[in-house]
Protein backbone atom coordinates (compact mmCIF):
# COMPACT_ATOMS: atom_id res chain seq x y z
CA UNK A 1 0.00 0.00 0.00
CA UNK A 2 2.85 2.27 0.35
CA UNK A 3 4.03 1.92 -3.04
CA UNK A 4 0.53 2.06 -4.50
CA UNK A 5 0.04 5.54 -2.50
CA UNK A 6 3.31 6.71 -3.21
CA UNK A 7 4.34 9.68 -5.70
CA UNK A 8 1.10 11.42 -7.74
CA UNK A 9 -1.17 10.55 -10.46
CA UNK A 10 -3.19 7.19 -11.49
CA UNK A 11 -1.97 4.03 -10.43
CA UNK A 12 -2.97 0.54 -11.95
CA UNK A 13 -2.95 -2.45 -10.23
CA UNK A 14 -2.85 -5.69 -12.54
CA UNK A 15 -2.65 -8.86 -10.61
CA UNK A 16 -4.04 -12.67 -11.98
CA UNK A 17 -7.29 -13.59 -11.05
CA UNK A 18 -5.86 -16.76 -9.69
CA UNK A 19 -4.18 -14.72 -7.05
CA UNK A 20 -7.41 -14.17 -5.17
CA UNK A 21 -8.10 -18.29 -4.92
CA UNK A 22 -6.61 -20.61 -7.32
CA UNK A 23 -3.23 -21.12 -5.48
CA UNK A 24 -3.80 -19.55 -2.32
CA UNK A 25 -6.32 -20.30 -0.32
CA UNK A 26 -6.93 -17.10 1.70
CA UNK A 27 -6.77 -14.58 -1.83
CA UNK A 28 -10.40 -13.85 -1.63
CA UNK A 29 -9.63 -12.50 1.93
CA UNK A 30 -6.37 -10.58 0.52
CA UNK A 31 -8.37 -8.91 -2.09
CA UNK A 32 -10.99 -7.60 0.19
CA UNK A 33 -8.23 -6.59 2.72
CA UNK A 34 -6.78 -4.85 -0.59
CA UNK A 35 -9.84 -2.89 -1.51
CA UNK A 36 -10.76 -2.02 2.54
CA UNK A 37 -7.28 -0.69 2.18
CA UNK A 38 -7.46 1.03 -0.31
CA UNK A 39 -11.00 2.84 0.35
CA UNK A 40 -9.33 3.85 3.67
CA UNK A 41 -6.73 5.72 2.84
CA UNK A 42 -9.07 8.03 0.24
CA UNK A 43 -8.16 6.17 -2.83
CA UNK A 44 -10.79 5.78 -5.50
CA UNK A 45 -11.23 3.20 -7.77
CA UNK A 46 -12.18 2.94 -11.73
CA UNK A 47 -13.05 0.57 -14.29
CA UNK A 48 -10.33 0.60 -17.01
CA UNK A 49 -12.84 1.95 -18.90
CA UNK A 50 -13.68 5.17 -17.07
CA UNK A 51 -9.81 5.62 -16.65
CA UNK A 52 -9.11 5.47 -19.96
CA UNK A 53 -12.56 7.78 -21.20
CA UNK A 54 -10.44 10.23 -18.54
CA UNK A 55 -6.52 10.05 -19.58
CA UNK A 56 -4.57 12.31 -21.59
CA UNK A 57 -3.70 9.41 -24.56
CA UNK A 58 -0.12 9.80 -26.25
CA UNK A 59 2.27 8.07 -28.45
CA UNK A 60 4.53 5.52 -27.32
CA UNK A 61 7.51 4.89 -29.30
CA UNK A 62 9.12 1.65 -27.38
CA UNK A 63 7.52 -0.90 -24.97
CA UNK A 64 9.71 -2.46 -22.60
CA UNK A 65 9.83 -6.50 -22.02
CA UNK A 66 8.41 -6.55 -18.55
CA UNK A 67 5.82 -8.64 -15.66
CA UNK A 68 4.43 -7.38 -13.37
CA UNK A 69 7.36 -8.25 -10.49
CA UNK A 70 10.23 -6.78 -12.60
CA UNK A 71 12.76 -4.66 -11.41
CA UNK A 72 15.43 -2.60 -12.58
CA UNK A 73 18.02 -5.66 -12.98
CA UNK A 74 15.74 -8.39 -13.60
CA UNK A 75 12.84 -8.78 -15.71
CA UNK A 76 11.48 -12.32 -15.11
CA UNK A 77 12.59 -11.85 -11.26
CA UNK A 78 9.62 -14.97 -9.96
CA UNK A 79 10.14 -16.95 -13.46
CA UNK A 80 14.01 -17.56 -13.67
CA UNK A 81 16.37 -18.11 -11.21
CA UNK A 82 19.59 -19.04 -12.17
CA UNK A 83 20.95 -20.15 -8.71
CA UNK A 84 17.94 -22.96 -9.31
CA UNK A 85 19.43 -26.20 -11.40
CA UNK A 86 15.65 -27.85 -11.87
CA UNK A 87 14.79 -24.18 -13.29
CA UNK A 88 18.02 -23.59 -15.51
CA UNK A 89 17.85 -26.83 -16.46
CA UNK A 90 14.03 -26.10 -17.99
CA UNK A 91 14.73 -23.53 -19.48
CA UNK A 92 17.75 -24.67 -21.28
CA UNK A 93 15.36 -28.16 -22.58
CA UNK A 94 12.70 -25.25 -23.69
CA UNK A 95 15.24 -23.11 -25.87
CA UNK A 96 16.46 -26.37 -27.09
CA UNK A 97 13.23 -27.99 -27.96
CA UNK A 98 12.71 -25.12 -29.78
CA UNK A 99 15.62 -24.82 -31.79
CA UNK A 100 15.38 -28.83 -32.27
CA UNK A 101 11.34 -28.44 -33.64
CA UNK A 102 11.99 -25.38 -35.68
CA UNK A 103 14.97 -27.43 -37.62
CA UNK A 104 12.76 -30.08 -37.97
CA UNK A 105 9.73 -27.66 -39.85
CA UNK A 106 12.11 -25.06 -41.36
CA UNK A 107 9.87 -21.76 -41.90
CA UNK A 108 9.41 -19.83 -45.42
CA UNK A 109 11.29 -16.88 -43.89
CA UNK A 110 14.46 -16.13 -42.02
CA UNK A 111 12.33 -13.82 -39.43
CA UNK A 112 10.28 -16.62 -38.83
CA UNK A 113 13.82 -19.13 -38.14
CA UNK A 114 15.33 -16.53 -35.42
CA UNK A 115 12.24 -16.55 -33.39
CA UNK A 116 12.51 -17.86 -29.86
CA UNK A 117 9.26 -20.05 -30.16
CA UNK A 118 7.51 -21.66 -32.55
CA UNK A 119 5.38 -19.97 -35.42
CA UNK A 120 2.18 -21.93 -34.63
CA UNK A 121 0.14 -20.28 -37.75
CA UNK A 122 2.26 -22.31 -39.66
CA UNK A 123 0.27 -25.63 -41.37
CA UNK A 124 3.36 -27.60 -41.90
CA UNK A 125 3.99 -29.47 -39.35
CA UNK A 126 3.19 -33.26 -38.33
CA UNK A 127 -0.32 -34.30 -36.85
CA UNK A 128 -0.25 -33.32 -33.39
CA UNK A 129 3.06 -32.27 -32.78
CA UNK A 130 1.56 -28.42 -32.88
CA UNK A 131 -0.37 -29.40 -30.01
CA UNK A 132 2.65 -30.98 -28.03
CA UNK A 133 4.68 -28.03 -28.55
CA UNK A 134 2.19 -25.19 -27.79
CA UNK A 135 1.66 -26.93 -24.31
CA UNK A 136 5.12 -26.09 -23.62
CA UNK A 137 4.32 -22.34 -24.37
CA UNK A 138 2.87 -22.07 -20.87
CA UNK A 139 5.01 -20.04 -17.91
CA UNK A 140 4.05 -22.25 -14.85
CA UNK A 141 6.84 -24.70 -15.35
CA UNK A 142 9.13 -22.02 -14.94
CA UNK A 143 7.26 -20.42 -12.16
CA UNK A 144 7.30 -23.60 -10.01
CA UNK A 145 10.44 -24.07 -10.26
CA UNK A 146 12.30 -21.15 -9.50
CA UNK A 147 12.04 -21.82 -5.54
CA UNK A 148 12.17 -18.09 -4.50
CA UNK A 149 10.37 -17.26 -1.57
CA UNK A 150 7.17 -15.56 -2.04
CA UNK A 151 4.45 -14.31 0.86
CA UNK A 152 6.48 -16.70 3.04
CA UNK A 153 6.09 -19.88 0.97
CA UNK A 154 8.99 -21.53 -1.06
CA UNK A 155 7.77 -21.47 -4.72
CA UNK A 156 8.35 -24.88 -6.13
CA UNK A 157 6.45 -27.73 -6.93
CA UNK A 158 7.61 -30.98 -7.66
CA UNK A 159 3.96 -31.77 -9.18
CA UNK A 160 4.04 -29.10 -11.40
CA UNK A 161 7.25 -29.77 -12.88
CA UNK A 162 6.56 -33.19 -13.55
CA UNK A 163 3.63 -32.44 -15.29
CA UNK A 164 5.19 -30.49 -18.04
CA UNK A 165 7.56 -32.89 -18.36
CA UNK A 166 5.38 -35.48 -19.88
CA UNK A 167 4.73 -32.49 -22.91
CA UNK A 168 8.29 -31.75 -23.42
CA UNK A 169 8.45 -36.07 -23.73
CA UNK A 170 5.58 -35.75 -26.07
CA UNK A 171 7.46 -33.14 -27.97
CA UNK A 172 10.78 -35.32 -28.21
CA UNK A 173 9.24 -38.19 -29.36
CA UNK A 174 7.90 -36.22 -32.47
CA UNK A 175 11.41 -34.82 -33.00
CA UNK A 176 12.29 -39.06 -33.49
CA UNK A 177 13.23 -39.25 -29.80
CA UNK A 178 16.34 -36.49 -30.05
CA UNK A 179 18.75 -38.55 -27.30
CA UNK A 180 20.51 -35.26 -26.62
CA UNK A 181 16.98 -33.81 -25.53
CA UNK A 182 15.83 -37.22 -23.54
CA UNK A 183 19.33 -37.03 -21.59
CA UNK A 184 18.49 -33.31 -20.49
CA UNK A 185 14.86 -34.71 -19.56
CA UNK A 186 15.93 -37.27 -17.44
CA UNK A 187 18.52 -35.35 -15.95
CA UNK A 188 15.44 -33.16 -14.63
CA UNK A 189 13.70 -35.52 -13.59
CA UNK A 190 16.88 -36.76 -11.55
CA UNK A 191 17.34 -33.44 -10.04
CA UNK A 192 13.50 -33.20 -9.52
CA UNK A 193 13.93 -36.82 -7.48
CA UNK A 194 16.50 -34.99 -5.08
CA UNK A 195 14.39 -31.78 -4.82
CA UNK A 196 12.17 -30.59 -1.98
CA UNK A 197 8.66 -30.35 -3.04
Amino acid sequence: MEEIGAGDGNKVIALDAETFGHHFKDGIYFFESLISDIYDRGFETATISQAYDNADCKNITQINESTWSSTDNCVYPLWENPVNEVNTALWNLYREVHVEFIKRYPQETESDQNTSTVPIWKDTYKPGSILSILKLEQSDQFWWSTGVNIMSKVNFSKYMVSSVLDYYRQVIDSLDGNETLLNQLENIEKLLDGSLS
